[in-house]
């Protein structure tokens, strides 16, 4: 009988099923982790190779969050426990 341990590691083991598990946990933890304002106009589209991508509102808040990208990127990555994401790109 497999345990779920003896599972899970064959399945993160395949590296396609651990992109598509990192991906979605970036995904899921973008909007708690940048608070309720800066969720309301924005959404994280697409993570890949370290690539965080957000969809942001308007130019103007586009703007902002470039400004704020270091700091967005140290706080997602301390909740992620690890440094999985080197850039994000706000459209």
């Amino acid at each position: 009988m497999n345990t779920l341990a003896s599972i899970l590691d064959k399945i993160f083991s395949d590296p396609m099923l651990k992109s598509y598990y990192v991906e979605a946990k970036v995904l899921t933890i973008y909007p708690e982790a940048v608070g309720e304002r800066i969720a309301s106009i924005s959404k994280a589209v697409s993570f890949q190779n370290g690539i965080l991508v957000v969809r942001v509102t308007s130019a103007a808040w586009r703007n902002e969050l470039n400004l704020m990208t270091l700091q967005i990127k140290d706080i997602l990555n301390k909740d992620l426990d690890e440094n999985l994401i080197n850039k994000i790109i706000f459209r």
